[in-house]
C-alpha cells in the first residue's frame, strides 16, 4: 500500500515537472520580428505614453500630500481706514498699513496627515498597476495585428491563385455561353465570383497597408516588415499536459497578482484611511503657530503708533458640530467600503471563471489544431498525387490549380487554428502571470 502511495506521489511530481517544463510562452518568443515590435511599445505607444504621464501625476500628488509635514508661511497685508468704538473710553480711528507673517505647522491631527500620504501612495501604486495593464493590452493588440498580417500574407497568396482559377473558369464559361450551352445567368455567376475574388484581394492589401501604417505611426517602426517567420505552436501533447495541470491547480494565489485585484484592494484600503481623516475632522487639532505683524495702533498717549506684534504658541481648532455632515460622511465611506469588498469578491470569482473558461477553450483548440494538422497532411498527399497526374497528363493545369488552391485553403485553416491557440495562451498568461521584471521596471521608471 505504501508502495502504491509513493508511486502516486512520484507520478504526480513527474507530471508537475513535465507541466512546468511545458509551460507555454508568448508567441514573440518564436517570432523575432514581433519581439522587436513589442520591445518598442513602451517608448512609443500613445496609450503607454499617456499612462506614463498619469503615473507622473500620481507622483506629484504624493509629493503634495507629504508637503503637509512642512510648515506653511503666509504673508497678509492691508491698507485702509479703521474705526474703533469703545464703551467706556474715547473712540479712535486711524489710516495706515498693516501686514504680517504667519507660520503654522501641524502638531497632532489624529493620523489624518499620515492617512492622506498613504492614500496618495495607494493612488500611485494603482497608476503603476494600470500601466502594467495598459502595457499588456498594447502588447496583446500588437500580437493580434502581427499574426493577422501573417495570416493575410497566406490569404493574399490564396486570393491570387483563386483569381487565376476563376479567370480560367470565366473564360470557359464565356465560351460555353457563346455556344449556347449555358444561360447568361449562369455566366454572370462566374463573373460575380471573379469580382468577389478581386474585391477580397483588394481588402487584404488594404488591411496589410493599414496595420503596417499603424505600426509606423504608433511605434515608430520605419523598416518594412518581412513577415517571413513561420507561425509555430507548442508541442500538442506537452500543451495538453500543461492545460490539464493548470485546470487541476487547487491554489488560486495567482489572483493576488492580478492587476485589477490589486487596484480594488488598494481602493478598499484607501477608503479605510478616509475614515481616519473623517474621524479626525471632529477631534481637536493642534498646530504650532508663530507670527510677526507690523501696523499702527492707538495708545493712551498717541494715535497711529507703529506697532510690531510677535506671537509664538499652540493653536487649537475643534469642529464641535457641523450639522451631522461628518456623521454622514462616515456612513457614506463605510457603505462604499462594503460595496468595494463585495465587488472584489465578485471579481475574484469572475477572473477564476475566466481562467477556467480560457483553459477549456484551449483544450478544444488543441483538439481542433490536431484535426487541422492531419487534414493539412492529407491535403499535401492529395496535392502530391495531383502533381503526378499533371505530369502524366491525366489532369489539366486548371484542374491542378484547383487542387493546389484546396491545399492552400487547408493550410490557411491550420494557421488560423494556430493563431487562435497562440492568442488564447497569451490571454491566459496575461490574466494569471505576475508582472515581469521588465513590466515592473517600465511601470516605475
Amino acid at each position: 500500500m505504501n508502495f502504491i502511495r509513493q508511486s502516486g506521489i512520484i507520478s504526480g511530481l513527474c507530471l508537475s515537472a513535465i507541466a512546468l517544463s511545458a509551460a507555454p510562452t508568448y508567441p514573440e518568443a518564436s517570432l523575432p520580428e514581433l519581439a522587436e515590435l513589442i520591445s518598442q511599445a513602451g517608448d512609443q505607444a500613445p496609450a503607454l505614453v499617456a499612462q506614463s504621464i498619469a503615473r507622473e501625476e500620481s507622483l506629484a500628488r504624493l509629493a503634495q500630500a507629504k508637503a503637509a509635514y512642512y510648515p506653511s508661511l503666509d504673508l497678509n497685508g492691508n491698507f485702509g481706514y479703521r474705526q474703533e468704538y469703545r464703551t467706556d473710553a474715547e473712540d479712535t480711528n486711524n489710516l495706515g498699513v498693516n501686514f504680517g507673517l504667519y507660520l503654522r505647522r501641524p502638531l497632532y491631527y489624529w493620523g489624518a496627515i499620515e492617512a492622506r500620504i498613504k492614500q496618495a501612495g495607494l493612488d500611485q501604486k494603482n497608476e503603476e498597476l494600470e500601466h502594467i495593464h495598459t502595457l499588456r493590452l498594447t502588447k496583446r493588440n500588437i500580437r493580434a495585428d502581427y499574426l493577422l498580417l501573417l495570416l493575410n500574407r497566406i490569404e493574399q497568396r490564396n486570393a491570387l491563385l483563386r483569381r487565376e482559377v476563376l479567370q480560367a473558369d470565366k473564360a470557359v464559361t464565356d465560351s460555353r455561353q457563346k455556344s449556347g450551352e449555358i444561360s447568361a445567368t449562369e455566366a454572370e455567376q462566374s463573373e460575380l465570383n471573379l469580382l468577389e475574388s478581386l474585391a477580397q484581394l483588394d481588402q487584404l492589401d488594404a488591411d496589410q497597408t493599414r496595420i503596417q501604417a499603424d505600426f509606423k505611426r504608433t511605434l515608430g517602426w520605419k523598416a518594412p516588415l518581412t513577415l517571413t517567420d513561420p507561425i509555430t505552436t507548442p508541442d500538442n501533447a506537452e500543451l495538453q499536459v500543461w492545460i490539464a495541470s493548470a485546470k487541476n491547480q487547487t491554489s488560486d494565489t495567482w489572483t493576488s497578482e492580478n492587476w485589477e485585484i490589486g487596484q480594488r484592494q488598494n481602493l478598499i484600503e484607501r477608503e479605510e484611511l478616509e475614515l481616519v481623516r473623517i474621524t479626525s475632522g471632529q477631534r481637536p487639532l493642534l498646530d504650532f503657530n508663530a507670527s510677526v505683524g507690523q501696523g499702527q495702533s492707538n495708545t493712551s498717549t498717541a494715535n497711529n503708533v507703529d506697532t510690531t506684534t510677535l506671537f509664538v504658541g499652540i493653536g487649537l481648532r475643534w469642529n464641535i458640530f457641523d450639522g451631522f455632515e461628518t456623521k454622514y460622511k462616515r456612513i457614506e465611506t463605510r457603505l462604499r467600503i462594503n460595496r468595494f469588498e463585495r465587488e472584489l469578491t465578485a471579481y475574484e470569482a469572475e477572473i477564476k471563471a475566466q481562467a477556467g473558461n480560457i483553459l477549456t477553450a484551449l483544450e478544444f483548440q488543441t483538439r481542433r489544431l490536431r484535426i487541422d494538422e492531419r487534414r493539412f497532411a492529407l491535403a499535401g498527399d492529395t496535392l502530391a498525387r495531383s502533381k503526378q497526374d499533371l505530369s502524366s497528363g491525366l489532369i489539366s493545369d486548371a484542374q491542378f490549380k484547383t487542387k493546389q488552391l484546396e491545399h492552400h485553403e487547408q493550410e490557411l485553416q491550420l494557421q488560423r487554428s494556430r493563431v487562435a491557440l497562440l492568442l488564447g495562451i497569451s490571454d491566459y498568461l496575461d490574466l494569471t502571470q505576475p508582472a515581469s521584471a521588465e513590466e515592473l521596471s517600465n511601470s516605475s521608471s
